[in-house]
């Protein structure tokens, strides 16, 4: 998951592709995943609070998942 800048963007590209080369999976939806990246700007305080309520929400989505 990218978040701010299209340099995130290229770069979150760039580590699917060395994680699919070293044999994992890649998935579209997060739901799905095992395993969320959320790549984003640590010089951006408003982009760094966006990142800490992304990750809290796939948190929070994954614990109603496994509570199921």
């Amino acid at each position: 998951m990218s978040l701010w800048l299209s340099e995130n963007l290229i770069d979150s590209e760039v580590m699917g592709g060395l994680l699919h080369q070293s044999g994992h999976k890649l998935v579209e939806e997060k739901e799905s995943a095992d395993i969320v990246i959320v790549n984003t700007c640590a010089f951006i305080n408003s982009a760094k609070e966006e990142a800490i309520e992304e990750i809290l929400t796939i948190v929070e989505e994954k614990r109603k998942a496994t509570a199921s």
